[in-house]
């Protein structure tokens, strides 16, 4: 089994190869009919200097997207020190290169500005 989560990691680190990943999470599980490769419990993400953490995420490689999820005790959450940005909000959805969308007490803070909001949407610098 440990062979087959590390094969299935592998593939979603080579479809993330791009954008310079690295990733850990306790199940992965590869959906062929689907294009999709879900993630399950203790998610650690990391791309182009973006760190995620989740409890569970679906990345959708037809699409380059990545979908997290938190729950009540333990929220999903992204951070980059060389941009300042630090987020966190019960579900994020990347578009990888283009932008991420917090959800559900979704909180962003860069520098000293904090804003709190049901939803927020921060795009990429070109």
């Amino acid at each position: 089994m440990k062979k087959i989560a590390y094969v299935l990691a592998l593939l979603l680190t080579l479809s993330l190869q791009a954008y310079d990943s690295a990733i850990s999470a306790k199940e992965v599980l590869y959906l062929p009919e689907e294009e999709k490769i879900e993630l399950i419990g203790d998610i650690s993400l990391t791309f182009e200097g973006w760190k995620f953490l989740a409890e569970r995420g679906e990345f959708h490689i037809e699409e380059k997207k990545l979908l997290l999820q938190g729950n009540d005790l333990r929220r999903a959450s992204f951070s980059n020190d060389g941009r300042s940005v630090f987020g966190e909000a019960n579900f994020i959805e990347v578009k990888l290169s283009e932008s991420i969308n917090l959800s559900g007490d979704a909180i962003l803070t860069s520098d000293s500005e904090i804003i709190k909001s049901n939803k927020i949407s921060y795009k990429f610098p070109n």
